[in-house]
């Protein structure tokens, strides 16, 4: 006999045998019927769900509702989910629990049985059904208007996990005898043979296949086949039968494997489509456009014996729209989502997602999702590639994005996730990271935050997020490569405006970079509400980046995180945080942080609610301008030797409202000017060694306005609080006034004499302006300080600082250094000299400073060396390291002269410090230096807090 296959590509699959009979039976919502027979004419049989009341017959329940209308806006549109690039959507494993219906006890089975042979030829019908939807082939009629390009993988698979399960009932082994709408009810729900034990995943985590025999009413013999799907799942009963195929295999006149293979498996696809959410092609097309509604095609929904394996887009897209989860235009979902086995919760390892300089609509490498997505593995953006984001995309734990050099990822609107926000299936976990990929020696420019900016290929990646919400993640963005530590591929680029970062470990992660980061996030929340999110963005030696209008919340430990960097942070609310912002830098590194604005209230920024506000530690420059702090324990911290500007800030109810430990020397400007106060325990605390700085023009109302002690065994110490010469006018403060128990100027401990310097009370008679060091009494030397009446001007706050001291030049470094030589002897000239020494200091570091900003190290370098003190070389080695003349820094230290235990604290430092920048990639303390390290960090010398940020 001829026998017709369903691909000259697949022989082996069913053909059809045309000489005989074949019975399909087609089911939608309402159509149950029979297809017309091409030879002899059978009278038809309807095949109609009973809606009797269940509860009368659990035999017979009502069929599913379906869902016809699908959104056609956003990303919702239905339409997008057709997998058009097949590779960017993972398998969709759709899990099959097979039934096998056998006639009553007592009687021929007249079905498969539990045998291995039975059971293989069930798993291979599985296996050519799995063939057919990931071989798709072109339409055969096309509609005008509304054509359909080939998708040839429809991305959906079907798995049989279980045990095939056998049933022994007569009624329901007929399908004559319409028992098909409630097939399910009875086996699933009533479990009357007890295969689903409560809570079983099986249930409602599953389609259920029924296969079932039939009765013919004609005394020929043929092979018949029939079928019957309840549809979409509105009412959570998946299922779909299948009869006759035992009959073709084993009982009819003329057994034929190959065709009862290949015709059951054509029906099993066709059933399953109608579960998966499409119509028959001439009920309104299918509900698509692009579907021929009436003739002939080769359309998987269409009818015997013309159909074979084509899917429209618009028939993929609904496919893939039901499994995604998504709901009807009414609102009306299905769960049909629960059957889909595939692990969306673990990365898998075994492909990844790549996005090409060639990929997308018009082979340019533009790559849009525009469709909710699922993803189970890593997804790379190729050089070249843009990959735009607009709407919800999760990510299974561990999983990337890895942006190459010259390549975009572009967050528009769109979020990345955890699949378990999508999934629940998924308990916990964290997707990984964004890697961004930079180029170290290649420069940043203003305009790369546009999203049209062009890529180059040896140019860094860019990560673009515009309302966008990142959440969920490891370390949700970083500037390196997954593949390698080399430095090489630091510095990609990073623009955020009005995103979202909610319960990310670490949000964003700046790796060193040596020219200036145009990186910025603009009006971006940064949020923790599980307990996970430890850090907002984290910046290590990369200066230039920008924080504004940003709300940081919660975070378990820091808000902004900076180590060598430098930032500017501005216009931004931390609450709720460990260290809202926490900077520190290693030996000789002068990067500045900038935090809020002197003088415009909008780039103020606002702390409450934290432990401490801003810390620093041995932060060479930290400026805090025009901010306000409310109800943190401590406002602005400041340990180790660092330079300082707190000026214009407003501090509430804080355990102390700055607090300083051992910042004192010479190497750095320490100013703490036109501060307000209120209700704070301290104004300002101060331990150890915390000379060079000078507090002038605050308006105090606390208990202790200004509080210092000793420091394990260094004394509590100040500078003189400005001096009685025409070069530092006296300071001018306003002290607490009114309650008891108010202390201006009090000092516990071992703490050395110094004086403070305040305005003639002619001048301004208001009484707050002179310090009293004990409760309603003069100062005296119990107390440590001394108060001297001098000429002075009160300038108002706001406008400029009040600067110690004239112009920082060369000039005025000569002319003081000559006025000191003149003086040198001089009977009586003692304090003006200390003067003059300190106004030399100020000067000499603000042109070394002013001089490594603008890069001209000559100058640094002949300004150290024409000082030769230890303090010059132990910066000129640090300032060697930061330029990376390694070499020469390596020389110093090893010319640097051992003469206490803080000099060997400091070498061991320089040692460490020198060995982690030789090394290009991520530094790995051995555990002998990790010891040493903490040994310092443990101790009393001004190098512990060095160890502590090189442990950081």
């Amino acid at each position: 006999m001829k026998k017709l296959a369903i691909s000259a590509n697949r022989p082996l699959l069913s053909v059809f045998k045309h000489v005989l009979f074949f019975i399909l039976l087609f089911s939608g919502r309402f159509i149950n019927a029979q297809e017309p027979e091409p030879a002899t004419q059978i009278p038809s049989e309807e095949m109609e769900c009973f809606t009797q009341d269940p509860t009368q017959d659990p035999k017979q329940v009502p069929c599913n509702d379906l869902i016809f209308n699908l959104p056609e806006v956003g990303c919702d549109d239905f339409s997008k989910y057709a997998p058009i690039v097949p590779e960017y959507t993972p398998l969709r494993n759709v899990r099959l629990v097979v039934h096998v219906i056998q006639r009553d006890a007592g009687l021929p089975a007249r079905n498969f049985q539990n045998t291995p042979e039975h059971i293989a030829i069930i798993d291979e019908v599985i296996e050519q059904l799995n063939w057919m939807y990931s071989e798709l082939i072109p339409l055969s009629q096309q509609v005008g208007g509304c054509p359909s390009d080939l998708v040839v993988d429809s991305r959906v698979r079907f798995i049989r996990d279980s045990p095939v399960l056998f049933h022994q009932d007569s009624d329901f082994w007929d399908q004559a005898t319409a028992q098909n709408c409630n097939v399910y009810d009875f086996w699933v729900t009533h479990n009357p043979d007890g295969d689903f034990p409560p809570g079983s995943e099986l249930i409602d985590n599953a389609i259920h296949l029924f296969i079932e025999g039939v009765t013919f009413n004609q005394n020929v013999e043929i092979h018949k086949f029939r079928g019957y799907s309840a549809g979409i799942p509105v009412d959570e009963e998946k299922f779909v039968v299948i009869s006759n195929v035992f009959y073709s295999y084993f009982e009819a006149p003329d057994p034929d494997p190959l065709y009862a293979l290949g015709e059951s498996t054509k029906l099993l696809a066709h059933e399953l489509g109608h579960a998966l959410g499409l119509f028959h092609h001439t009920q309104d097309n299918g509900h698509c456009c692009d579907t021929w509604n009436f003739g002939n095609t080769n359309n998987m929904m269409d009818g015997w014996p013309d159909y074979t394996r084509a899917l429209s887009r618009c028939q993929l897209a609904r496919i893939n729209y039901f499994l995604e989860g998504k709901c009807g235009a009414n609102g009306d979902c299905t769960d049909l989502y629960k059957a889909v086995i595939t692990d969306y919760c673990n990365k898998d390892e075994s492909y990844d997602i790549i996005i090409t300089n060639d990929a997308g609509i018009n082979g340019d490498g533009q790559v849009v999702w525009d469709v909710d997505k699922k993803l189970t593995t890593d997804v790379i953006v190729k050089t070249g590639a843009q990959l735009t984001i607009r709407c919800r995309i999760g990510l299974p734990t561990d999983a990337n994005i890895i942006v190459e050099r010259g390549a975009r990822l572009f967050v528009d609107g769109g979020t990345i996730t955890h699949n378990k926000t999508m999934w629940d299936k998924c308990d916990e976990g964290q997707w990984g990271r964004i890697y961004v990929m930079g180029n170290d020696a290649d420069l940043h420019y203003p305009g790369m935050e546009s999203e049209t900016y062009p890529l180059f290929p040896n140019g860094p990646g860019f990560v673009i997020l515009k309302e966008a919400t990142l959440e969920y993640a490891r370390h949700a963005i970083s500037t390196r490569s997954p593949w390698t530590d080399n430095y090489a591929y630091h510095g990609g680029f990073v623009y955020a405006e009005k995103s979202y970062f909610y319960n990310n470990y670490r949000s964003a992660e700046f790796r060193k970079y040596d020219f200036q980061n145009y990186s910025a996030f603009i009006g971006c929340t940064f949020e923790n509400d599980d307990g996970t999110a430890n850090y907002g963005i984290s910046n290590w030696a990369t200066k230039g980046i920008r924080v504004h209008d940003c709300a940081f919340k919660r975070l378990n430990k820091y808000g902004v995180l900076t180590f060598n960097a430098s930032m500017d942070i501005t216009g931004s609310d931390f609450s709720g945080i460990e260290h809202a912002i926490d900077c520190s830098n290693t030996l000789g590194e002068t990067h500045s942080v900038n935090i809020g604005h002197e003088n415009d209230p909008a780039l103020r920024n606002e702390f409450s609610n934290n432990i401490v506000g801003v810390y620093g530690s041995t932060i060479n420059r930290i400026f805090v301008l025009g901010n306000v702090f409310l109800d943190n324990v401590f406002g602005v911290c400041v340990n180790g030797l660092s330079g300082y500007a707190i000026t214009n800030n407003k501090f509430f109810n804080s355990s102390a409202a700055i607090d300083l430990e051992q910042t004192g020397g010479i190497l750095f400007d320490k100013s703490i000017d036109c501060n307000i106060y209120g209700d704070d325990f301290f104004g300002i605390n101060a331990r150890g060694d915390n000379t060079n700085m000078f507090f002038t023009r605050q308006e105090f109302d606390n208990t202790y306005d200004v509080h210092y002690s000793n420091f394990f065994g260094i004394s509590g110490s100040f500078s003189d609080q400005q001096s009685s010469n025409q070069l530092l006018p006296a300071v001018w403060n306003y002290f607490t006034q009114a309650g008891f128990n108010i202390f201006h100027i009090n000092s516990t401990g071992n703490t050395d004499f110094f004086k403070y310097h305040h305005p003639d009370p002619s001048i301004d008679p208001d009484p707050s302006i002179i310090p009293k060091c004990d409760i309603n009494s003069t100062c005296n030397v119990a107390n440590n300080f001394e108060n001297q009446s001098d000429q002075g001007e009160s300038s108002a706050c706001g406008n400029t600082q009040l600067p110690p001291g004239g112009p920082i030049t060369k000039e005025r470094l000569l002319e003081i250094k000559t006025q000191i030589a003149a003086l040198q002897g001089v009977p009586g000239s003692e304090e003006i000299l200390a003067t003059m020494e300190a106004e030399k200091d100020r000067v000499f570091w603000g042109l070394v400073h002013q001089y490594q900003e603008q890069g001209d190290h000559a100058e640094v370098e002949s300004l150290l060396v024409s000082e030769e003190n230890i303090d010059t070389k132990r910066y000129l080695i640090g300032f060697k390291q930061e330029t990376g003349a390694l070499t020469e820094a390596g020389t110093l230290i090893a010319n640097y002269p051992l003469q206490n235990s803080n000099d060997n604290a400091f070498v061991t430092i320089a040692l460490l410090n020198l060995d982690r920048k030789i090394q290009e990639g991520d530094y790995v303390l051995t555990e002998t230096d990790e010891e040493k390290l903490r040994t310092i960090a443990d101790g009393e010398t001004p190098e512990s807090f060095y160890a502590k940020g090189l442990l950081t």
